[in-house]
């Protein structure tokens, strides 16, 4: 038995549970098929203790998303509705992560955790209704994320394996987001669960302006110590050359995670700090590659 449980361990995010939250139990697919509900059933029965779950599941593959539409909804929405009910039963808090993608893109300023949901993409769709499923839990917590990088597929390791054969690789310039370091995003998980502050939506991402994919890229190269030259181009032009991409990508999606971390308990103020991007990027790449 165990009083934290995390959903999805091994993810890039649930990868780095593991280092931060060490004393959690861990559940993967073949050891927990969220998309199941007898399955789910039996993780809660064999943890009669738990106080928290982590839901780190998702299914992330958002063109598969638009022509295979239940196996999004099945993992990012009727299974967390599944899980809500579940912590609901023997009085546990969920902490359950979401996506930037849950906004249309649209604006010019970040996004605050009261702004209105728009998504775009039938992956975005489903994690708005995943929210709404948590929001069923007495005590949750939604944590929404963008532009994740850990142990795993992301763009910081598409970017560093390309570099070892190409001079040069044409990445978008006009689409802005935050990256997030898994990381940091375990260890705010972690603090949730250390100072419970006030439950519901909480935005988290590596701080700074917002930055676009091209300028993240040469960060990457320039970090790694790559000669590997990037060259810009829009998201219209990257869609012509890339024919598997076929839902749109939201041209804004950077988030306001200045409200979201500071706790308030029995009167002494804590907050968690978020690094800046380019401190988190820095990290990550001395720890993943050798220059």
């Amino acid at each position: 038995m165990a009083e934290i449980i995390v959903l999805g361990a091994n993810g890039q995010l649930g990868r780095a549970l593991q280092d931060v939250i060490p004393q959690a139990k861990f559940y993967n697919h073949s050891t927990c098929d969220v998309s199941q509900k007898a399955s789910l059933q039996k993780v809660f029965s064999v943890n009669s203790d738990v106080r928290w779950v982590i839901n780190a599941t998702a299914f992330t593959k958002v063109d598969v998303a638009e022509v295979q539409p239940d196996l999004a909804y099945a993992i990012n929405s009727i299974a967390v509705e599944h899980i809500a009910e579940l912590c609901n039963q023997v009085g546990a808090y969920l902490i359950h992560i979401s996506s930037d993608y849950v906004f249309d893109g649209y604006a010019d300023t970040p996004y605050s955790t009261n702004t209105q949901t728009n998504p775009l993409t039938l992956y975005g769709k489903s994690k708005v209704l995943g929210e709404r499923a948590v929001q069923s839990c007495s005590n949750h917590y939604i944590i929404r994320t963008s532009w994740l990088y850990g142990d795993g597929q992301n763009f910081v390791n598409t970017m560093l394996t390309l570099s070892n054969n190409r001079n040069e690789v044409m990445v978008v310039n006009d689409q802005y987001g935050l990256p997030t370091n898994a990381r940091d995003l375990a260890q705010f998980c972690e603090f949730i669960i250390t100072f419970s502050p006030k439950p519901g939506i909480h935005h988290f991402c590596n701080g700074g302006e917002g930055i676009t994919w091209a300028n993240f890229a040469q960060m990457i190269f320039e970090l790694a110590h790559r000669n590997c030259r990037v060259v810009p181009i829009n998201t219209e032009e990257y869609t012509k050359l890339n024919s598997q991409i076929i839902a749109p990508r939201p041209r804004y999606s950077v988030l306001d995670y200045s409200k979201s971390v500071i706790v308030d308990k029995n009167s002494d103020k804590r907050s968690f700090y978020i690094r800046g991007w380019y401190a988190a990027l820095s990290d990550y790449i001395q720890s993943h590659t050798s220059t």
